[in-house]
């Protein structure tokens, strides 16, 4: 059986076996998976968020199997913070934030991938990494992230792997 994936407005059209999944790599799917994870609430915003001024963290990792992407989650650095103050119970910097930051989308990750078994498709994912691919020809999720009130924003990025 041949997988075949087409780049379109949906952003990933996937058919397994006969079976089509359109746009398998939603908004909606990772916000659940980022809220089976972390304590805040998460809406969608149609912005650029992010400000190119402050700190950010770059955190990218490959899925691979049936869907190949790289998907990247930009975020200001305080609002990792306060994700790591949130879930242990203290403020994160320097090195121990870039390392929860990775771990963080590993486990966000981790979701989606239990989530696509689920449904018949076999994905898996590499190690985090600090560096961010080209994010140019991606489809982007704007997120805002509130906890009474908005607390920070972050930038989720589905591309192509290099080469594809």
């Amino acid at each position: 059986m041949v997988n075949t994936f087409t780049v379109s407005n949906e952003f990933l059209l996937f058919s397994k076996g006969g079976k089509t999944f359109v746009n398998f790599l939603t908004d909606e799917k990772i916000i659940s998976s980022m809220l089976m994870v972390l304590p805040f609430n998460i809406v969608r915003n149609f912005e650029h968020v992010v400000s190119d001024e402050s700190e950010v963290i770059t955190v990218s990792i490959s899925l691979f199997g049936d869907i190949n992407r790289v998907l990247t989650i930009k975020g200001e650095a305080k609002m990792f913070s306060e994700f790591g103050k949130a879930l242990y119970g203290m403020e994160l910097d320097g090195f121990m934030l870039d390392s929860f930051a990775s771990e963080l989308w590993n486990m966000i990750l981790g979701g989606i991938v239990t989530t696509a078994g689920t449904q018949g498709i076999d994905i898996d994912i590499t190690t985090p990494s600090l560096s961010a691919p080209t994010t140019t020809q991606s489809e982007v999720y704007h997120l805002d992230v509130f906890n009474g009130e908005k607390i920070g924003c972050v930038s989720v990025f589905i591309s192509e792997k290099d080469g594809e």
